[in-house]
């Protein structure tokens, strides 16, 4: 069995002593406790940054309040299996756990009844079978206006969605510009504003009023049309919804603006990778450098944080290696310059048409991410030879 992390949301002490006894006895690493769920927002961040494989939750007091827990801790990064924890095999609260979303109910003894669960778990992720409703978020921002994080959002998600058969959202973030509602000619008068002012009473039923659908299988929610007027929400409730869009689509890719807002910064904690867009310009690169430090500084991993050059010419000045010795990062992709195309494109209301130099970079980056095969280029044909 490999080495599993695991948390605990258990208040009663007979469940949690021999449960912690029974996971040790297991070899699995208990990574975060929690005695009760007072503030659920505070656990799941808390949550979030640990990336548990299991949570064990005591289930007796939750009452209606289980599947949105449930829900909750497989929509968090890793997409950590949810094991209910009873005094004991009571057939309504089997049920009750099943129906909300546990993937394991077990009762005392814990030593003996945890074991069976653990190894299943276990196999399941050492043969990449378990089915979580955890998808993968991606959050492209830029060094500075102007560098095109947008542009890269909208084509990456096109091209997973002709390349894959997932389910993929793409949600713009960047309040102050709002572009994803021009560049995908969203429909829905509604924005993730409206998702964040009510994330309390945000479910699939009520987040289907909200979306815009104008390709199979990619769902769109825009920003504001406009500026809003109203006040603004919190900023915890944008990674809430975030981490509610994880238990919805298998792709999620954000439109997180520029630089490094308070909102970003929040934001970021629920993406799995993030990619940061800069161009060979001297104040992008130097503004690029400075956004790295605070991120890595911040905790953000380096494996999770990917840096894009966008609008690469054909013969820069600096190598790829200059730029990479001084961002301290490796570049993920190098993306040539299109303008023409792009300007073009946009200028009818499309995005860029597959085939051409630059989209043929959008579709090898987006199999890149998805760990797909490089996708060939399409060959033109004429009758006439």
């Amino acid at each position: 069995m490999r080495p599993l992390n695991a948390a605990l949301w258990i208040a009663s002490e007979e469940l949690l002593t021999p449960a912690r006894k029974a996971l040790a006895d297991l070899g699995v690493r208990v990574v975060f406790e929690q005695a009760a769920l007072v503030n659920l927002q505070a656990a799941l961040m808390r949550l979030a940054q640990a990336r548990p494989d299991l949570v064990l939750v005591e289930i007796g007091e939750l009452g209606d309040r289980m599947a949105q827990i449930f829900r909750e801790i497989r929509g968090l990064p890793g997409s950590p299996a949810p094991v209910a924890v009873h005094h004991s095999a009571d057939p309504e609260k089997i049920l009750a756990a099943m129906r909300a979303g546990a993937c394991e109910f077990v009762y005392p003894p814990l030593e003996a009844n945890l074991r069976p669960a653990i190894e299943r778990i276990a196999a399941e992720l050492a043969g990449g079978r378990r089915q979580t409703t955890g998808g993968k978020t991606l959050g492209f921002f830029s060094a500075k206006g102007g560098c095109g994080a947008t542009t890269v959002a909208c084509h990456v998600a096109v091209e997973l969605q002709r390349q894959t058969p997932h389910k993929i959202l793409l949600a713009d973030l960047d309040l102050e510009t709002g572009l994803i509602r021009f560049f995908m000619k969203t429909k829905s008068e509604y924005s993730v504003l409206d998702a964040a002012h009510n994330i309390d009473r945000l479910d699939e039923h009520f987040w289907r009023a909200l979306i815009s659908n104008g390709m199979p299988r990619l769902e769109v929610i825009a920003a504001p049309a406009v500026a809003a007027s109203v006040e603004p929400p919190q900023e915890e409730s944008f990674r809430r919804v975030i981490r509610f869009t994880r238990t919805l689509y298998d792709w999620v890719i954000v439109d997180l603006g520029r630089s490094l807002s308070p909102r970003t910064m929040n934001a970021l904690e629920e993406i799995d990778e993030g990619f940061l867009v800069t161009t060979l310009e001297v104040p992008a690169l130097y503004q690029a450098k400075q956004l790295i430090t605070t991120l890595l500084s911040s905790g953000y991993g380096s494996d999770r944080l990917r840096v894009i050059l966008n609008r690469t010419p054909k013969r820069p000045e600096v190598t790829l290696e200059e730029v990479q010795t001084m961002l301290g990062l490796p570049v993920y992709a190098a993306l040539p310059n299109d303008y023409v195309a792009l300007n073009e494109a946009y200028t009818s209301g499309e995005l860029l048409e597959p085939g051409s130099g630059l989209a043929t970079a959008f579709a090898r980056l987006a199999a890149r991410i998805a760990n797909l095969p490089e996708p060939r280029k399409r060959m033109r044909f004429s009758l006439l030879g």
